[in-house]
């Protein structure tokens, strides 16, 4: 940075009128360091964003032989803002997130690129170790975790087939279909160009995504019929298995790039090498169900049969730690706020999590509804006065 440009005036609400606070101000930089696609952003460290970026990249940290406190960080190179986007932004925050609905999930612990806390899993020994070390050795809290859920990768062995079945038999609905999950997963992670430290998990930003891939998991039940009876088109499966078994293998390694090389490879191969495997049985099953491909009910109710025991296998997986039935904090500690205050106190809050379960806690359940809460988060200021005293 070698100088700020001062912006338009920004004011604020006084008395009687609007004050002038002082202009906006924006800071420029020599064309030398100025780069096509930057990534690496944001060099206030006031939410240890420039901390992160170094730490993640291995950028050069100079600090002061005094205290050892960083005073200044190596500049990011063109090279720095790829490996940003592609390890961090697309892999950590967008692929990671995929991966935990439709391969499995290690924990619900946050994950910070380590390799013990809140990275995907498939439940496939041989490819969880090869990328994550020796699932074995993890301590028996994180194995008892509830969302250490095993999905073996087959909620997305059926997706990548109906994505290739429709790219195959109907590229106009498959046009338009990637186009929706293009804009609601990767162009998301374009635009938003998250910065690093995360304050909790973001895979609810991405859920747009899942809900287009889950069209795709749809599709692989049609998908497995017509694989069964077309019998004089042997052409078709072959390219399913193929086109099948290189995207697995491609999205497999794209979720991997935090890891090492090796092991990215290694999953990749294995998770390919299960998609041809996995569509050729099933296929095969469905067509000895249906009489060697001559009974197209049959086939159908056998394809919806065998593809309904991917669901079950979630349900089975996922319930305990997506049940919400026993989570009461939220609420418990809104009601000992609120019965904490004196009579029509006012009770000051910071940020959405503090203040939601207060709202929840007088609107839904009547609970101190002469207290007036004020939400102080610098976005935003909000009062809130409950039904039972707006009429008065």
């Amino acid at each position: 940075m070698v100088d700020m440009e001062l912006g338009e005036m920004k004011y604020v609400k006084g008395k009687d009128k609007y004050i002038a606070s002082g202009r906006d101000r924006k800071p420029l930089y020599q064309s030398s360091d100025m780069q096509l696609f930057p990534r690496v952003w944001d060099s206030s460290n006031d939410q240890n964003h420039a901390q992160f970026y170094a730490d993640w990249l291995n950028l050069e940290q100079n600090r002061d032989p005094n205290t050892g406190q960083v005073t200044s960080y190596g500049a990011p190179s063109y090279g720095d803002n790829i490996n940003w986007f592609l390890t961090y932004q697309t892999d950590f925050l967008f692929m990671r997130y995929f991966m935990w609905n439709f391969a499995g999930r290690q924990n619900d612990l946050q994950g910070f690129g380590n390799k013990r806390d809140g990275n995907w899993i498939s439940g496939i020994s041989l490819m969880d170790n090869a990328r994550l070390g020796d699932q074995s050795k993890m301590p028996d809290s994180l194995k008892a975790n509830k969302a250490n859920n095993k999905l073996f990768m087959l909620p997305l062995i059926l997706g990548v087939l109906g994505f290739v079945f429709q790219l195959l038999r109907n590229k106009n609905d498959f046009i338009v279909t990637a186009i929706l999950f293009f804009f609601l997963g990767e162009a998301i992670v374009l635009y938003l160009n998250a910065p690093g430290n995360m304050p909790r998990e973001r895979d609810y930003v991405f859920v747009g995504a899942m809900y287009v891939f889950a069209i795709w998991i749809g599709i692989s039940v049609l998908a497995f019929v017509r694989l069964a009876l077309e019998k004089t088109d042997k052409e078709l499966f072959k390219k399913v298995l193929i086109y099948g078994a290189t995207v697995t293998f491609l999205v497999t390694i794209i979720s991997s790039l935090t890891g090492s090389a090796g092991g990215a490879i290694m999953a990749g191969l294995i998770a390919a090498i299960l998609f041809a495997a996995v569509v050729a049985v099933v296929t095969y099953i469905i067509k000895a169900a249906s009489g060697k491909g001559t009974n197209f009910k049959m086939a159908g109710i056998t394809a919806g049969a065998i593809c309904l025991l991917v669901p079950v296998l979630m349900a089975q997986q996922e319930w305990d730690d997506h049940d919400r039935s026993q989570k009461t904090l939220a609420p418990d500690l809104a009601k000992d706020y609120l019965e904490s205050c004196a009579p029509n106190a006012i009770l000051f809050t910071f940020g959405d999590n503090d203040t939601y379960p207060l709202w929840y806690a007088q609107e839904v359940e009547g609970i101190r509804p002469d207290i007036r809460i004020i939400n102080t988060s610098s976005g935003y200021r909000l009062v809130h006065q409950p039904a039972s005293l707006q009429d008065q």
